[in-house]
């Protein structure tokens, strides 16, 4: 039977084989060179392609002696030189190994590699020498030094890197022995991100340190340290001497423990460049709130912010952003701070069409946001005086996982995503506008009756999707008893599970009669799309495997 087996399977020959050699090492270079290398000697088809791969993964394990580094260099070599390396990751430790590195190094810049990461994963400190840092090719690097203010690497000379525009520093000590700055010769640098990082520059910043932020119209900047600050706050307004004739388009600030002057200053000099896009993320920042001058510009018309728990990141002032578009909001409190007084959140941003709450907490609904030109507005003229999501002009609204009582008026508004774990108190008024809605949430079994109330605030979609969870509530199907379809204009229906983990695996779902009739009653002719978790977790399978093939351009 086994000699049958083996016989059959060399019948059928070797899917990997049957694959052409692009994409063969495509594959390759996913995996750790060594390991590829390995596959010269499954044939003699096998023993040429590995020298193909653009993509290279080493380690300073693979080194051991003086010996092994020899024979290291030459299968190096072996490699296909006149095809360009595209990146290279380097895995230090077991001991510093400089002739290592600086061979690789070298290897990788005279191929014209354009990304680089080398990761120093021992607790000793040492200096970055300058070999890594002078490339015409090199686009994109990263260097991660050893955690601990006694074990960083340090960096002492210039960068000599005129192709780079992003640069990622973590665990780097960063001593400037010469005049003109660190990054003065960067001059196509666009993000910089310093990551547990200290400066120790005898010379003052507006010298050359960070020039490159006058060329720079987009801003990635970092500020996340462990023990320190980075720099005092007088020097770090220094950096920010940007060119004037140059307006930023868009700035990202992602800040640790850092005092509200970092902040203030970054923005103030965003706001006066009329930033037009803004992300700020706050990694460990607990207990705060945020300040008025994060959220006034005449400019901004995309702005997320970041917080870190929904309880300890609270916003109770008045976002006056005129001129905003989008607007993300992410494990923050949202309440007012005077309750007698009638402001509002999102009162002067007229122009929002696009809002997201994610994992946010909305508290004091009912004087939460009440906007000028709707105040003298009463239950019977449309706006419900508790509603406290008003915005006029928003098209899309993204509730994610928010808890607390949400009230919405948005006249205008086409498409809604409301997701939540369980039942949360929630009401929409006005929504003749509204075509798409994507409703999730894992009721109780007694909830049955406010979901079919919330669902029936939907009746002139068009697209609508519902998550699995709701038909699977008995209180759900028992509160449709007799109720007629509010959904008349229906030309789509989609049910999907959105737990695959929930319920036990069937092949296919079945509808009981008064959901159907409840759904699809006043819209007979209505594209019906039903998926089982079974079926879910095979698509979500063959998705991956697609992504995987994209990104292999096959």
């Amino acid at each position: 039977m086994d000699c049958d087996r083996v016989r059959m399977n060399t019948e059928e020959g070797d899917r990997l084989s049957s694959l052409s050699d692009d994409l063969i090492t495509k594959i390759l270079s996913y995996i750790e060179t060594k390991h590829a290398v390995k596959t010269s000697i499954l044939s003699s088809r096998w023993k040429n392609t590995w020298k193909s791969i653009t993509h290279l993964d080493l380690s300073s394990d693979d080194i051991t002696s003086s010996t092994s580094l020899n024979q290291f260099t030459r299968v190096l070599s072996s490699r296909n030189n006149e095809i360009d390396l595209f990146s290279l990751k380097l895995s230090v430790h077991g001991g510093y190994r400089p002739e290592f590195v600086k061979t690789v190094v070298n290897y990788a810049f005279s191929l014209n590699v354009q990304k680089m990461t080398i990761i120093w994963l021992d607790e000793m400190p040492i200096t970055i020498p300058s070999s890594l840092l002078m490339s015409r090719s090199l686009k994109d690097l990263t260097l991660i030094g050893c955690a601990g203010i006694y074990n960083q690497s340090k960096i002492k000379l210039s960068f000599y890197l005129p192709s780079l525009t992003t640069l990622y520093l973590e665990n780097v000590l960063l001593d400037n022995e010469k005049s003109g700055g660190l990054f003065s010769k960067c001059l196509n640098l666009k993000n910089i991100t310093l990551s547990n990082c200290d400066i120790n520059d005898p010379y003052p910043f507006n010298d050359g340190f960070f020039n490159p932020l006058n060329h720079m119209s987009e801003i990635d900047l970092s500020l996340v340290n462990d023990h320190n600050p980075l720099i005092s706050h007088s020097e770090f307004s220094n950096i920010l001497n940007h060119n004037n004739e140059i307006e930023l388009s868009s700035v990202k600030l992602s800040v640790g423990r850092y005092k509200q002057a970092f902040v203030k200053t970054v923005v103030d000099y965003a706001f006066s460049h009329n930033v037009q896009k803004m992300t700020i993320i706050w990694v460990d920042a607990w207990h705060f709130e945020i300040p008025n001058f994060l959220i006034t510009s005449q400019s901004l018309k995309d702005l997320t912010l970041i917080g870190c728990s929904r309880y300890d990141s609270k916003i109770k002032s008045s976002f006056d952003l005129p001129a905003l578009t989008t607007l993300h909001l992410e494990n923050f409190m949202l309440s007012n701070k005077n309750p007698n007084e009638c402001g509002g959140v999102f009162f002067k941003c007229l122009n929002l069409k696009n809002l997201t709450l994610f994992n946010c907490y909305i508290d004091n609904p009912k004087h939460l946001v009440c906007p000028s030109e709707f105040s003298k507005l009463t239950p019977e003229t449309g706006l419900f005086s508790s509603a406290n999501v008003v915005v006029p002009h928003l098209k899309n609204l993204i509730v994610y996982n928010c808890g607390g009582h949400i009230e919405i008026y948005a006249p205008k508004l086409s498409s809604l995503m409301y997701e939540v774990s369980c039942y949360e108190n929630f009401y929409a008024n006005s929504l003749s506008c509204l075509e798409k809605v994507d409703f999730f949430m894992c009721p109780l079994e007694d909830d049955g009756d406010y979901v079919v109330e919330i669902l029936q605030q939907f009746h002139n979609v068009k697209y609508l999707t519902l998550g699995l969870e709701i038909l699977e509530v008995e209180s759900f199907v028992d509160a449709l008893t007799n109720v007629p379809s509010p959904f008349g204009k229906l030309t789509s229906l989609k049910i999907y599970p959105r737990r695959l983990e929930r319920k036990k695996n069937v092949k296919k779902v079945k509808i009981p009669k008064q959901v159907r009739n409840f759904l699809l009653g006043a819209s007979p002719n209505a594209t019906v799309s039903i998926y089982s978790r079974e079926e879910m977790k095979a698509f979500k399978d063959a998705t991956s495997a697609q992504r995987m093939m994209a990104k292999l351009h096959v």
